[in-house]
């Protein structure tokens, strides 16, 4: 299954638009899309296993050095951070390409093993960017929507150009109707904050404004748009109307979504990966020292989980693995956060959860799991599930790693009482409770 989902996940790489390579912890070059090739003028083998940096990112346009140490997947390599930056690459005949850049860690356990790297050739971009400064009409057919806004309620629209329906779905006929409201395109959950950005823009005078908001089209389909707007005065000095310059980064915003949640997300439950999880964790425990309440950890570990792989195989322990997750996903509350720490190890943090409700809780998840039955191929597999609970209402007592290794504690305790059991440990008053 795992092989399965990394070739889907290879081929998806593939067919993006957008320019996507991974590299090792070294900077070699691991694998490489097709669009990154496009962009760079190489061929796959002139490229795999080759230093990325030394390749096509040695030199800036003054002919000065870039060296290693101030290459942002350099950087995200040793300190693991997510990056996002303008940058410059060199096209294998040599003339420097403007590039928008993610750079993406790799994580295995705590170890950074490599990176992900996402980017985009900003030249269109660029030099739409610079033609907004023409006439408006240059746009009609470009890249770059413009309308004007009047400034009455809900904007009105004096001018749409013609290349509107593209990014809208609308034509610049029924955009520019005088039923046609413009803030019946904006995204409800957006339109508050353009709404006070308008309000604000007029009041305090302003000549240029940018903003990123999102769009919805007449089919119900969703646009992600960076509105550049700048301001039409009368002969007095008043702001009348609003020009906004417009550019669909839809494609660019789904990419880093999904970039993200591969950076966040186990692949094959769909549950936070550990790095994300702790730090999930982290700002529980930070909360919970803040305002107080309590706070409850668990610690979950299926019971005999190599048995269901020897016996049946890693697919099925994948199918178990599959079950377990989504039956704890339908359990938890969306306040709650749950994670695989590796294996067949879990972890759930209940904010604003006493012991005595952490116990209650988990009983119910021990039960559910004990009750249920896994049907792999036609194969019937029941599983079991020990859990340790850590709770804490003192906010000054417990960090994250704290309270996480006295929820592992309690967690070898239920193992050793005999599995298929909770586990409980107040880790502020001191005193153990258990339930089988």
């Amino acid at each position: 299954m795992q092989i399965k989902e990394q070739n889907i996940t290879n081929q998806l790489i593939a067919a993006l638009g957008e320019g996507v390579y991974g590299v090792d912890s070294r900077e070699v070059c691991t694998f490489i899309n097709p669009a990154a090739l496009d962009i760079l003028g190489y061929e796959l083998d002139e490229v795999l296993g080759k230093d990325q940096h030394a390749l096509f990112h040695h030199h800036r346009p003054t002919g000065e050095l870039y060296t290693h140490t101030d290459c942002p997947i350099h950087l995200t390599l040793k300190d693991g951070m997510r990056r996002q930056v303008n940058e410059l690459f060199i096209h294998k005949d040599g003339h420097f390409i403007p590039i928008r850049l993610i750079v993406t860690p790799i994580e295995d356990v705590d170890e950074i093993v490599g990176a992900v790297v996402a980017f985009s050739d900003m030249s269109d971009l660029i030099e739409a960017q610079a033609a907004m400064r023409s006439e408006r009409d240059l746009f009609a057919q470009g890249p770059v929507s413009v309308l004007v806004w009047d400034l009455e309620s809900h904007w009105p629209l004096s001018f749409a150009s013609e290349n509107v329906t593209n990014l809208f779905g609308y034509s610049a006929q029924q955009m520019t109707d005088v039923s046609f409201r413009y803030a019946e395109c904006v995204h409800p959950d957006d339109l508050a904050g353009v709404a006070a950005e308008v309000e604000q823009f007029v009041r305090k005078n302003r000549n240029k404004w940018e903003q990123h908001y999102r769009i919805i089209r007449p089919d119900g389909s969703i646009r992600y748009l960076h509105d550049y707007t700048i301001s039409e005065r009368n002969s007095s000095g008043k702001i009348v109307q609003l020009h906004g310059y417009l550019i669909d980064e839809t494609r660019q915003k789904k990419l880093e979504q999904a970039l993200t949640e591969m950076a966040t997300t186990d692949g094959l439950t769909g549950l936070a990966n550990r790095r994300h999880l702790m730090n999930e964790l982290e700002a529980e425990c930070a909360r919970f020292r803040r305002m107080g309440n309590a706070i409850s950890v668990l610690m979950l570990d299926l019971d005999h989980f190599k048995r269901i792989n020897d016996t049946w195989g890693h697919a099925a322990g994948d199918a178990v693995l599959s079950h377990f997750s989504e039956t704890i996903k339908s359990l938890i509350r969306k306040t709650d956060h749950i994670g695989r720490l590796g294996g067949e190890e879990f972890v759930i943090v209940l904010p604003e959860t006493t012991a005595q409700g952490a116990l209650v809780f988990a009983e119910k998840v021990r039960s559910c799991i004990h009750e249920s039955t896994v049907i792999f191929e036609t194969i019937a597999i029941t599983y079991t599930v020990s859990i340790g609970i850590a709770s804490c209402t003192d906010r000054k007592a417990e960090n994250a790693d704290s309270i996480l290794q006295k929820s592992d504690q309690a967690l070898y305790q239920a193992k050793t009482k005999g599995r298929n059991c909770v586990v409980s440990v107040d880790v502020c008053n001191v005193s153990n409770g258990s339930t089988s």
